[in-house]
C-alpha cells in the first residue's frame, strides 16, 4: 500500500539545527518531509522543503500525549520512517520499536540497548570493562567532594520517565566556592546523579554511523564555541 503513495519521512525536533539539516537534505532529494516539533515557531516549519507541519506536546510536560502523536505519525500509510534526533525521540521509538516495525522502517536500536547507553553509570562500566579510557565516575554521595577540585555533577540518565514526564536535567559545576547540599541536588534532578572530575581543554566531537558492525560514515569536529546543542 505504501508503495502507491508519495512516501514521506518524519523529522522531529524541527526547532533544532540538526532537524533543519535533515529537512534540507531530504528535500533536496525530492523526498516529502513532515516536520514535527513542540514549538510552533520551529525554524524547520519555515523551510521550503517542509511539506507538512505537525505540533506535538512537549514530552517534558506530557509524555503520553507526545508519544501518541509520534506513534500516530508512524502509523500513517504515507510515512516510510522517522529520524530520531533527540534523547526524547529515541526513547519513545525504541520503546515501541517492535510494535512500530509493522508500520515503518525502524532504523533505531532496541529499548534494551538505549537503556544501557542512556544510563551514564552503566555506560561508564561498559567502557571500563572494554579498557576504554574513562574518567572516574561515581554516584553523588559515594565520596566526599574535594574542596580543591572542580567537579561536574551530571544526570545519571540522559532522559528518564517520571510521572508522565520525560525529564532531562542540566549539568552542575561544584568547587570550593559552590558546595551545594547533596540532597538539594538530588531533589532538583529527580534522581541520584553521577560525579566526575572536571578536565579542562579543547572540545571535540566524534560521531559514527554503523550498520551491523560495518562503518558507514564518520565525522569529527573541533568545537571552537559551544553554547548548547541547539547551536549558538
Amino acid at each position: 500500500m505504501k508503495n502507491k503513495l508519495e512516501l514521506a519521512v518524519v523529522i522531529p525536533w524541527a526547532e533544532g539545527h540538526s532537524g533543519l539539516c535533515c529537512i534540507r537534505a531530504l528535500g533536496k532529494k525530492n523526498i516529502k518531509v513532515i516536520a514535527a516539533s513542540s514549538d510552533k515557531n520551529a525554524m524547520g516549519f519555515y523551510s521550503k522543503y517542509t511539506k507538512e507541519r505537525v505540533l506535538y506536546q512537549n514530552p517534558s510536560f506530557d509524555f503520553n500525549k507526545y508519544s501518541e502523536t509520534i506513534i500516530n505519525l508512524c502509523k500513517r500509510k504515507d510515512v516510510l520512517t522517522i529520524f530520531p534526533l533527540t534523547d526524547y525521540d529515541i526513547y519513545i521509538l525504541s520503546k515501541y520499536k517492535y510494535y512500530l516495525q509493522d508500520y515503518i522502517k525502524t532504523l533505531f536500536p532496541s529499548f534494551n540497548t538505549i537503556i544501557k547507553v542512556q544510563d551514564r553509570l552503566k555506560l561508564y562500566k561498559i567502557a571500563k570493562d572494554l579498557n576504554i579510557p574513562t574518567l572516574e565516575t561515581w554516584l553523588l554521595g559515594e565520596k566526599d567532594k574535594s574542596a580543591n577540585k572542580l567537579l561536574i555533577v551530571k544526570p545519571r540518565y540522559s532522559v528518564f520517565n517520571k510521572g508522565n514526564k520525560l525529564i532531562k536535567s542540566t549539568i552542575k559545576y561544584l568547587n570550593k566556592m559552590n558546595q551545594e547540599n547533596d540532597e538539594l541536588i538530588i531533589n532538583e534532578m529527580g534522581h541520584i546523579p553521577i560525579v566526575q572530575e572536571y578536565i579542562s581543554g579543547e572540545e571535540y566531537g566524534f560521531y559514527t554511523l554503523y550498520n551491523k558492525g560495518r562503518l558507514i560514515v564518520k565525522i569529527q569536529q573541533h568545537r571552537i564555541r559551544s553554547a548548547n546543542y541547539k547551536g549558538g
